[in-house]
């Protein structure tokens, strides 16, 4: 038997899928509040899945800054490793 039968009935309710768009929605406004860079507090009214909450300038900030260190992360994992000779010590020790 599939141990994964409950999960497939919960996600057939359509609850889950209001919520998943629900989410899809909050983000873009939230995006796009963000890409507007109005220097106002943005409020996403309470909803069935969330209280009220506030999104400030100062917030998106943060986002943005978390989104580039993703970048870079990505592109680090990305790079073939570097091998350094043995004898020869690596510029960034200390």
């Amino acid at each position: 038997m599939c141990r994964n039968v409950s999960l497939f009935c919960r996600l057939k309710d359509d609850s889950f899928w209001d919520e998943v768009r629900h989410y899809r929605s909050v983000n873009t406004q939230v995006n796009e509040f963000c890409a507007a860079e109005n220097g106002e507090t943005f409020v996403i009214p309470e909803s069935v899945w969330n209280a009220e909450f506030h999104v400030t300038m100062e917030f998106c900030r943060q986002l943005v800054g978390l989104e580039l260190l993703a970048q870079l992360q990505a592109f680090y994992e990305s790079q073939p490793p570097t091998d350094l000779p043995e004898n020869k010590p690596s510029r960034y020790t200390c």
